[in-house]
C-alpha cells in the first residue's frame, strides 16, 4: 500500500480516490474556454485572467452554459456608448414642425364620490 502522508484524497462523482502529492491537478475545462463552476470558483484569478488575456470564458453549471465572464474592454465593445440621461432627454425625435398626432377628444368618464 503507498504512503498516504505525501498523498491527498479528491472526491469525483464515482467515488474518492488517492492521488500522489505533487503538483495540484489543471483545472477542468468544458470547452476550450469553459469552466465547470466549480472550478471556476476554485481557480477565479485564474478564469479572471484568461478571460482578459484569452478572451471570454464560459462558466457551465450542470452541464449547462450559465455565465460569461468577459474582460472589460471587450464589454465595452459590445455595450457600444450609451448617450447618459441628458443626453437622452436632448435627443427628441425629428418631427416636422407642423405635425399633429391624433388626440381622443372624448370627455372624461364618470366618477362617483360616494363617502
Amino acid at each position: 500500500m503507498p504512503d498516504r502522508s505525501e498523498s491527498y484524497i479528491t472526491t469525483t462523482t464515482r467515488g474518492s480516490r488517492i492521488i500522489p502529492a505533487g503538483p495540484a491537478p489543471a483545472p477542468i475545462q468544458t470547452e476550450a474556454t469553459g469552466w465547470q463552476l466549480q472550478e471556476a470558483k476554485q481557480h477565479f484569478s485564474e478564469v479572471v485572467g484568461k478571460a482578459h488575456d484569452e478572451g471570454p470564458q464560459v462558466v457551465t453549471k450542470h452541464g449547462k452554459d450559465v455565465v460569461v465572464i468577459l474582460g472589460m474592454e471587450e464589454y465595452r465593445r459590445l455595450k457600444g456608448r450609451q448617450p447618459d440621461f441628458k443626453e437622452f432627454l436632448l435627443s427628441e425625435p425629428d418631427w416636422p414642425d407642423d405635425q399633429e398626432f391624433a388626440r381622443d377628444r372624448s370627455l372624461p368618464r364618470e366618477v362617483g364620490l360616494d363617502w
